[in-house]
């Protein structure tokens, strides 16, 4: 009998993926190996045979989400044709209030609060290349509207304090519970583009 041939990247998105099941079901904080073999149904020398620690784990996790979301963001963000309903597309994991993205924002809240003072590369490295992502289409789709006479031509140096903006208000909506984030970024998408108007 010929032995079983097990795709390893297949098997390590499996376990990421099934990692994060196992992060919206208990959170973080009370993920332990022990814990999550069991959850995952595999031995402790598989896991360290694709992942050599826990925080390791998580780390890939959040960087294939980001990989994943940018990949489908993109496809969403192209698909609609005005600017008001561009840059709610390119936001729309703060906008929309879907379990899936009110789940995401409660696991990288904590994700923050538990990796921004560990000094990791893989967290700054994640943040780095969503930033990028969203710098790259705000810079395309605010020319697209400037060729086009939508927009004010020295709109396009706004885009970094408009990715800052956005950034912040996350933050804020993780310390204060009564901030509507939503509400609020769809409020500071409108008034500012009446700002930017031609």
């Amino acid at each position: 009998m010929a032995p079983k041939y097990i795709n390893k990247e297949n098997k390590r998105l499996e376990i990421i993926y099934k990692t994060y099941e196992y992060m919206v079901i208990y959170g973080i904080k009370k993920l332990s190996i022990d814990n999550l073999i069991l959850y995952l149904n595999i031995g402790k020398g598989t896991f360290y045979h694709y992942f050599s620690s826990k925080d390791e784990l998580i780390e890939k996790t959040f960087e294939e989400l980001t990989k994943e979301y940018i990949k489908f963001n993109k496809e969403e963000v192209y698909k609609v044709k005005s600017l008001e309903k561009k840059l709610l597309t390119l936001f729309e994991v703060y906008l929309k209030d879907t379990r899936p993205n009110k789940e995401f924002l409660k696991l990288y809240n904590e994700y923050l609060l538990i990796y921004s003072n560990k000094n990791t590369l893989s967290l700054e490295k994640t943040n780095k290349d969503f930033n990028a992502y969203v710098k790259n289409v705000l810079e395309e789709i605010f020319q697209e509207a400037i060729d086009k006479k939508q927009i004010k031509d020295e709109s396009i140096n706004l885009v970094i304090p408009i990715a800052s903006t956005v950034d912040g208000m996350l933050l804020y909506s993780f310390l204060f519970d009564d901030f509507n984030l939503s509400e609020e970024l769809e409020k500071f998408f409108k008034n500012f583009l009446k700002i930017i108007k031609t």
